[in-house]
Protein backbone atom coordinates (compact mmCIF):
# COMPACT_ATOMS: atom_id res chain seq x y z
CA UNK A 1 0.00 0.00 0.00
CA UNK A 2 2.76 2.44 1.00
CA UNK A 3 4.69 1.63 -2.19
CA UNK A 4 1.58 2.34 -4.29
CA UNK A 5 1.11 5.72 -2.62
CA UNK A 6 4.72 6.65 -3.40
CA UNK A 7 4.25 5.65 -7.06
CA UNK A 8 1.07 7.71 -7.28
CA UNK A 9 2.83 10.72 -5.73
CA UNK A 10 5.72 10.49 -8.18
CA UNK A 11 3.27 10.19 -11.08
CA UNK A 12 1.40 13.30 -9.95
CA UNK A 13 4.71 15.19 -9.71
CA UNK A 14 5.58 14.16 -13.25
CA UNK A 15 2.17 15.34 -14.52
CA UNK A 16 2.46 18.69 -12.74
CA UNK A 17 6.05 19.20 -13.82
CA UNK A 18 7.25 19.35 -10.22
CA UNK A 19 10.00 17.27 -8.67
CA UNK A 20 11.05 16.76 -5.09
CA UNK A 21 13.10 19.70 -3.77
CA UNK A 22 16.80 19.24 -4.43
CA UNK A 23 18.85 19.00 -1.26
CA UNK A 24 21.58 21.61 -1.10
CA UNK A 25 25.07 20.12 -0.96
CA UNK A 26 27.49 20.66 1.88
CA UNK A 27 30.46 22.82 0.94
CA UNK A 28 34.11 22.97 1.85
CA UNK A 29 35.08 26.65 1.59
CA UNK A 30 38.60 27.93 0.94
CA UNK A 31 40.13 31.40 0.65
CA UNK A 32 43.14 31.72 -1.66
CA UNK A 33 45.48 34.71 -1.45
CA UNK A 34 46.94 35.72 -4.81
CA UNK A 35 48.32 39.17 -4.01
CA UNK A 36 49.27 41.46 -1.15
CA UNK A 37 50.08 45.12 -0.71
CA UNK A 38 53.76 45.75 -0.16
CA UNK A 39 53.14 47.80 2.98
CA UNK A 40 50.52 48.18 5.69
CA UNK A 41 47.96 50.93 5.27
CA UNK A 42 45.92 52.89 7.85
CA UNK A 43 42.53 51.54 8.85
CA UNK A 44 41.04 54.92 7.90
CA UNK A 45 41.81 54.17 4.23
CA UNK A 46 39.47 51.16 4.39
CA UNK A 47 36.92 52.01 7.09
CA UNK A 48 35.16 55.26 8.05
CA UNK A 49 36.93 55.27 11.39
CA UNK A 50 39.17 58.34 11.81
CA UNK A 51 39.72 57.48 15.48
CA UNK A 52 41.58 54.25 14.69
CA UNK A 53 45.36 54.39 14.62
CA UNK A 54 45.68 50.76 13.52
CA UNK A 55 46.93 49.55 10.17
CA UNK A 56 45.90 46.75 7.86
CA UNK A 57 47.77 44.23 5.73
CA UNK A 58 45.80 44.49 2.50
CA UNK A 59 45.45 41.22 0.58
CA UNK A 60 43.77 40.09 -2.66
CA UNK A 61 41.80 36.85 -2.60
CA UNK A 62 39.25 34.65 -4.27
CA UNK A 63 37.23 31.77 -2.82
CA UNK A 64 36.70 28.12 -3.74
CA UNK A 65 33.51 26.21 -2.92
CA UNK A 66 33.75 22.40 -3.15
CA UNK A 67 30.34 20.78 -3.00
CA UNK A 68 29.56 17.32 -1.65
CA UNK A 69 27.83 16.78 -5.02
CA UNK A 70 31.19 17.09 -6.78
CA UNK A 71 30.59 20.62 -8.09
CA UNK A 72 33.34 23.23 -7.81
CA UNK A 73 32.47 26.92 -7.81
CA UNK A 74 34.44 30.13 -7.35
CA UNK A 75 33.44 33.39 -5.74
CA UNK A 76 35.37 35.97 -7.75
CA UNK A 77 38.21 35.04 -10.06
CA UNK A 78 41.29 37.02 -9.07
CA UNK A 79 43.53 38.65 -11.65
CA UNK A 80 46.56 38.06 -13.82
CA UNK A 81 50.09 39.32 -13.28
CA UNK A 82 51.31 42.55 -14.84
CA UNK A 83 48.22 44.75 -14.51
CA UNK A 84 49.13 48.42 -14.23
CA UNK A 85 46.25 48.85 -11.78
CA UNK A 86 47.97 46.42 -9.41
CA UNK A 87 51.30 48.17 -9.80
CA UNK A 88 49.70 51.51 -8.92
CA UNK A 89 48.65 50.01 -5.57
CA UNK A 90 52.06 48.40 -4.96
CA UNK A 91 50.50 44.95 -5.07
CA UNK A 92 52.94 42.05 -4.92
CA UNK A 93 51.63 39.25 -7.15
CA UNK A 94 51.82 35.82 -5.53
CA UNK A 95 50.28 33.27 -7.88
CA UNK A 96 47.86 32.96 -10.79
CA UNK A 97 44.37 31.88 -9.68
CA UNK A 98 44.37 28.72 -11.79
CA UNK A 99 47.80 27.78 -10.48
CA UNK A 100 46.60 28.29 -6.91
CA UNK A 101 43.79 25.80 -7.57
CA UNK A 102 46.19 23.29 -9.10
CA UNK A 103 47.97 23.20 -5.75
CA UNK A 104 44.68 21.87 -4.33
CA UNK A 105 44.43 19.28 -7.09
CA UNK A 106 41.74 21.17 -9.05
CA UNK A 107 42.09 21.81 -12.78
CA UNK A 108 40.69 25.10 -14.16
CA UNK A 109 38.27 23.27 -16.46
CA UNK A 110 36.63 21.66 -13.39
CA UNK A 111 35.22 25.02 -12.31
CA UNK A 112 31.62 25.14 -13.55
CA UNK A 113 30.46 28.48 -12.10
CA UNK A 114 32.03 31.76 -10.98
CA UNK A 115 30.01 34.20 -8.89
CA UNK A 116 31.35 37.72 -9.40
CA UNK A 117 30.67 39.93 -6.39
CA UNK A 118 31.50 43.05 -8.43
CA UNK A 119 33.47 43.85 -11.59
CA UNK A 120 36.64 45.50 -10.26
CA UNK A 121 39.81 44.19 -11.91
CA UNK A 122 41.07 42.27 -8.87
CA UNK A 123 37.85 40.25 -8.70
CA UNK A 124 37.04 39.71 -12.36
CA UNK A 125 40.20 39.76 -14.45
CA UNK A 126 40.88 36.04 -13.93
CA UNK A 127 37.66 34.74 -15.53
CA UNK A 128 39.56 33.92 -18.73
CA UNK A 129 41.59 31.29 -16.85
CA UNK A 130 38.48 29.10 -16.47
CA UNK A 131 37.34 27.99 -19.93
CA UNK A 132 34.12 26.16 -19.01
CA UNK A 133 32.74 28.30 -16.20
CA UNK A 134 29.44 30.16 -16.33
CA UNK A 135 29.93 33.63 -14.85
CA UNK A 136 27.18 35.09 -12.63
CA UNK A 137 26.86 38.86 -12.13
CA UNK A 138 24.15 41.29 -11.07
CA UNK A 139 22.46 42.67 -14.18
CA UNK A 140 22.47 46.30 -12.98
CA UNK A 141 26.11 46.04 -11.94
CA UNK A 142 27.06 44.69 -15.35
CA UNK A 143 25.14 47.40 -17.20
CA UNK A 144 26.86 50.14 -15.23
CA UNK A 145 30.26 48.47 -15.59
CA UNK A 146 29.94 47.93 -19.36
CA UNK A 147 28.12 51.13 -20.28
CA UNK A 148 27.25 54.01 -17.96
CA UNK A 149 30.56 54.16 -16.07
CA UNK A 150 32.39 55.07 -19.27
CA UNK A 151 30.09 57.93 -20.31
CA UNK A 152 31.63 60.54 -18.00
CA UNK A 153 35.15 61.86 -17.60
CA UNK A 154 35.19 61.61 -13.80
CA UNK A 155 36.26 58.61 -11.72
CA UNK A 156 33.09 56.58 -12.36
CA UNK A 157 35.08 53.77 -13.96
CA UNK A 158 37.87 53.64 -11.38
CA UNK A 159 38.66 49.97 -10.79
CA UNK A 160 37.14 48.92 -14.12
CA UNK A 161 39.17 47.99 -17.19
CA UNK A 162 38.06 47.91 -20.82
CA UNK A 163 39.80 44.54 -21.13
CA UNK A 164 37.46 43.08 -18.51
CA UNK A 165 34.41 44.59 -20.20
CA UNK A 166 35.42 42.89 -23.44
CA UNK A 167 36.05 39.57 -21.68
CA UNK A 168 32.52 39.52 -20.25
CA UNK A 169 30.98 40.60 -23.53
CA UNK A 170 32.70 37.68 -25.24
CA UNK A 171 31.17 35.29 -22.69
CA UNK A 172 27.72 36.20 -23.95
CA UNK A 173 28.49 34.65 -27.35
CA UNK A 174 29.07 31.26 -25.74
CA UNK A 175 26.08 31.55 -23.38
CA UNK A 176 28.40 31.67 -20.36
CA UNK A 177 27.27 34.97 -18.82
CA UNK A 178 24.32 34.72 -16.43
CA UNK A 179 22.55 37.82 -15.13
CA UNK A 180 21.03 38.02 -11.65
CA UNK A 181 18.15 40.41 -11.09
CA UNK A 182 18.18 41.72 -7.57
CA UNK A 183 18.39 40.75 -3.93
CA UNK A 184 18.00 37.42 -2.11
CA UNK A 185 18.32 35.17 -5.16
CA UNK A 186 19.26 31.49 -4.88
CA UNK A 187 21.30 30.92 -8.03
CA UNK A 188 22.69 27.44 -7.33
CA UNK A 189 21.71 24.81 -4.73
CA UNK A 190 22.86 26.18 -1.39
CA UNK A 191 24.13 29.48 -2.86
CA UNK A 192 22.18 32.73 -2.37
CA UNK A 193 23.27 36.27 -3.28
CA UNK A 194 22.25 39.58 -1.70
CA UNK A 195 22.59 43.23 -2.65
CA UNK A 196 22.37 46.57 -0.86
CA UNK A 197 25.93 47.47 0.18
CA UNK A 198 26.65 49.14 -3.18
CA UNK A 199 30.44 48.96 -3.19
CA UNK A 200 29.90 49.15 -6.93
CA UNK A 201 26.62 50.11 -8.56
CA UNK A 202 24.92 46.84 -7.50
CA UNK A 203 27.58 44.69 -5.85
CA UNK A 204 26.52 41.44 -4.22
CA UNK A 205 27.62 39.23 -1.36
CA UNK A 206 27.25 35.47 -1.19
CA UNK A 207 25.76 33.20 1.46
CA UNK A 208 26.75 29.54 1.35
CA UNK A 209 24.38 27.27 3.23
CA UNK A 210 21.86 28.53 5.78
CA UNK A 211 21.11 28.58 9.48
CA UNK A 212 23.91 27.66 11.86
CA UNK A 213 26.06 26.38 8.99
CA UNK A 214 25.94 29.56 6.89
CA UNK A 215 29.08 31.34 5.69
CA UNK A 216 28.96 34.76 4.03
CA UNK A 217 31.60 35.91 1.60
CA UNK A 218 31.19 39.67 1.92
CA UNK A 219 34.02 40.41 -0.49
CA UNK A 220 34.35 44.20 -0.85
CA UNK A 221 30.95 44.89 0.63
CA UNK A 222 33.07 44.79 3.81
CA UNK A 223 36.69 45.61 3.13
CA UNK A 224 38.18 44.87 6.57
CA UNK A 225 37.34 43.47 10.02
CA UNK A 226 37.23 46.94 11.57
CA UNK A 227 34.11 47.74 9.54
CA UNK A 228 32.55 44.37 10.35
CA UNK A 229 33.15 44.61 14.08
CA UNK A 230 32.11 48.27 14.46
CA UNK A 231 29.34 48.43 11.81
CA UNK A 232 31.23 51.10 9.89
CA UNK A 233 31.08 51.78 6.14
CA UNK A 234 33.98 52.27 3.82
CA UNK A 235 34.96 55.88 3.12
CA UNK A 236 32.81 57.55 0.48
CA UNK A 237 35.09 56.37 -2.33
CA UNK A 238 34.39 52.76 -1.30
CA UNK A 239 30.60 52.73 -1.70
CA UNK A 240 27.79 54.49 -3.49
CA UNK A 241 25.75 54.38 -0.28
CA UNK A 242 27.38 54.43 3.16
CA UNK A 243 24.07 53.97 5.01
CA UNK A 244 23.22 51.07 2.72
CA UNK A 245 26.56 49.44 3.44
CA UNK A 246 26.04 49.69 7.21
CA UNK A 247 22.56 48.18 6.79
CA UNK A 248 24.09 45.34 4.78
CA UNK A 249 26.71 44.65 7.48
CA UNK A 250 23.99 44.43 10.13
CA UNK A 251 21.89 42.22 7.88
CA UNK A 252 24.79 39.83 7.31
CA UNK A 253 25.12 39.35 11.06
CA UNK A 254 21.53 38.09 11.21
CA UNK A 255 22.28 35.41 8.61
CA UNK A 256 25.08 33.55 10.40
CA UNK A 257 25.34 31.86 13.78
CA UNK A 258 28.78 33.38 14.35
CA UNK A 259 30.09 36.64 12.75
CA UNK A 260 33.44 34.87 12.44
CA UNK A 261 31.93 33.33 9.31
CA UNK A 262 31.49 36.69 7.58
CA UNK A 263 34.55 37.09 5.37
CA UNK A 264 35.80 40.57 4.39
CA UNK A 265 37.40 41.19 1.03
CA UNK A 266 40.85 42.58 1.76
CA UNK A 267 41.92 42.03 5.37
CA UNK A 268 45.07 39.92 5.72
CA UNK A 269 44.02 38.99 9.27
CA UNK A 270 41.58 36.49 7.75
CA UNK A 271 44.54 34.23 6.96
CA UNK A 272 45.37 34.01 10.67
CA UNK A 273 41.83 33.12 11.79
CA UNK A 274 41.20 29.82 9.99
CA UNK A 275 42.86 26.48 9.31
CA UNK A 276 46.01 27.02 7.27
CA UNK A 277 46.35 24.68 4.28
CA UNK A 278 49.42 26.45 2.95
CA UNK A 279 51.00 29.88 3.31
CA UNK A 280 48.38 31.44 1.01
CA UNK A 281 45.39 29.10 1.39
CA UNK A 282 43.04 28.66 4.34
CA UNK A 283 40.02 26.44 4.87
CA UNK A 284 37.04 28.29 6.32
CA UNK A 285 35.00 25.11 6.97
Amino acid sequence: MKKNLILILLALMAISGKAPAQKAPDFQIYALRIGAMAYKTPVAMWSQDPASKDSVSGVFSFWLLKGSNGEKYLVDAGFRNGLKEAAELSVSYIIRPDSALLQLGIRPEEITDIIITHPHWDHINGVTFFPRAKVWIQQKDYHYFANDAWQSKDSSHTGFTREDVQALQQLTTSNRLAFIDGDNKTILPGITVFTGARHTYESQYVRIGSGKDAVIIASDNIWIYNSLEKNLPAPTYGTFDQAGQVAAIKRMKTMVADPRFILPGHDGAMYDRFEKISENTIRIK
